[in-house]
């Protein structure tokens, strides 16, 4: 295969910066919306935690998440588990973790969103990608 040409990875070229801006001033991102907070929680555990982790999306439950708290910076890393396409083997390394660290004071925060998000999760329930309430809020119950 690698003979033929067949086995090169061409990789996708990163998101701009200027992206993200457009991103996370638009209404799709907004920690005041059910749905908005979903997404940012969505780009936000995509961006920093699930690189190898796309294929199983759905099966993410919310124990698989833990917040770490040192003296200096608190963020949210992914637990170690086992992914159907990597049977027997362990997908995280422990030195290639991923870690998504709180940005203190910034409204966009991915550590304030996530603790957002699972804060407003159906407790009786173990799934972390749960549908958006649909029902109007008060903003007062989501900001």
């Amino acid at each position: 295969m690698k003979n033929q040409g067949k086995t090169a990875t061409q990789h996708k070229q990163p998101l701009s910066s200027d992206y993200f801006n457009k991103l996370y001033i638009s209404n799709a991102v907004s920690t005041c919306d059910p749905k908005g907070l979903q997404n940012e929680v969505f780009v936000d555990v995509m961006v920093h935690l699930c690189n190898r982790e796309r294929d199983n999306l759905r099966e993410i439950k919310k124990s698989d998440f833990q917040i770490n708290r040192p003296c200096w910076c608190q963020y949210v890393s992914i637990s170690d588990k086992l992914t159907k396409n990597h049977q027997g083997q362990n997908t995280y390394d422990h030195s290639q973790q991923g870690r998504m660290y709180e940005l203190s004071g910034n409204p966009k925060c991915p550590v304030m969103s996530f603790e957002k998000y699972t804060a407003k999760l159906n407790g009786e329930l173990d799934d972390f990608w749960q549908k958006p309430a649909t029902r109007s809020v008060k903003e007062e119950t989501i900001c």
